[in-house]
Order: structure tokens, then sequence, then C-alpha cells
């Protein structure tokens, strides 16, 4: 039987990486652990690989040992493809809509959340475009201010395709640039809130001091 065998995140499927993401909870011991991952990365049932001389798996487990280590030599693309889609890849946070907000606050409030909705969470920066780089006819839809926004049909032709559509080449230095912004972000919202709430103290403060202060003259 001819396995195809992946040896490099390029060939690994979003759909792939998710289930990978898994194994590490599994309560299986070590061998059983790297059967499912072979399983995982090839579409062989697992019970292939115990037939065989175990001289033959750990050469394949030793093939696919790149999974134990996340790359860092992807550059970021600008534009993508996916089942023909073309796509403008945003990488600037403040372009999001409150809508968008919303959906990247309830996909990463764990990592466990954030491996299990990368499939949702990469969609909501990408932009449908035509051949000439402009938006694609049938995807947005225009508010109420006049401002074009994706439409929720469009984002989720792309939740659905992305799986097996886009490889981990291409997702991981995306997310690892999106997740940062979007940590950065929280954190800014969160010191700004806290600044905002000790400047609204300060007046309280200082109305109670006031009232305070008129009273003892009464």
């Amino acid at each position: 039987m001819k396995i195809t065998v992946p040896t490099d995140w390029s060939d690994v499927t979003l759909r792939q990486y998710q289930a990978l993401a898994e194994v590490p909870d599994l309560e299986f011991d070590d061998l059983d652990k790297q059967l499912r991952i072979l399983e995982i990365l090839t579409g062989v049932s697992d019970d292939y690989f115990l037939k065989i001389h175990l001289n033959s798996v750990k050469e394949l487990i030793n093939k696919v040992n790149f999974v134990n280590s996340s790359p860092s030599n992807y550059r970021k693309p600008s534009t993508i493809k996916i089942a023909g889609r073309r796509f403008e890849v945003n990488y600037i946070p403040q372009e999001l809509i409150s809508g968008e907000y919303i959906d990247l606050m309830e996909l990463t409030k764990t990592q466990d959340k954030i491996n299990e909705g990368l499939h949702k969470i990469i969609p909501i920066y990408l932009k449908p475009v035509n051949i000439f780089g402009r938006k694609k006819r049938g995807c947005y839809e225009k508010t109420q201010e006049g401002q074009w926004i994706q439409t929720a049909k469009s984002r989720k032709w792309t939740e659905e395709r992305i799986l097996d559509g886009l490889t981990m080449d291409k997702i991981f230095p995306m997310s690892g640039f999106f997740l940062t912004l979007w940590g950065d972000l929280i954190k800014a919202t969160q010191d700004y809130s806290q600044k905002e709430m000790e400047k609204q103290m300060k007046k309280v403060k200082a109305i109670a001091q006031d009232l305070t202060n008129n009273g003892a003259g009464l």
C-alpha cells in the first residue's frame, strides 16, 4: 500500500491541524498518539500501522516529526486563494467592525477555543476581491452609514472551505500575526478602560469632596 506522508506544514490542512491539536489531550500512550498523528496526516486507519513492521512505523513517525514544532520562517501572505476565490488579507485590526470584534472576543477566550475556532477566526481577516483587487460583487453589503462590510453569508462560505482549502504554511504566519495584534488590542482596551475608570473615580471623589465641604459650611 502506497502512503503519502506530509513532510512539511505546507502539506497540512487546517482541518488536519485542528485534529492534531487534540492529540496531546487524548488518554493514549506515546505510541498510540504517534499512530493517531499518522492517521490524521495520511488518512490511513491506525489499524493499518498496527499490522506493519515496527521499523516501518518508526520511519513514518520520523517523517512527520515536524508537527512537534511550529514554523517561524513562513512569510505572511498579502493575498490568498481558497476554492478559486481570491482574498486580500487585512492586517489592520482597526478596520474590524463591531460585529467582528465581538466574534473575536468569543472565539479567543481560551487557547482551546482558538484552535477549535481558527476556521472562523481567519475568515474575519479575509476580504473577497475580484481579479482587479476590488471588492467581489455579492460578498458585501452597505450599512446605513454607507460603509461596505462583508456579508455573513460570504464569511460562512469561507469558513466552510478554509478547513481543506488552506494549508498551515499560510495559516501559521497569518494567525500568529492576528492573534498577537488581537492580544495587544485587548490589552490596550483594558488599559484604556482602567484609566477611564480611574478618571471617573477621581471625578466622583471630587464631587463627593465638594458636597462634604459645602455641607460643612452650612
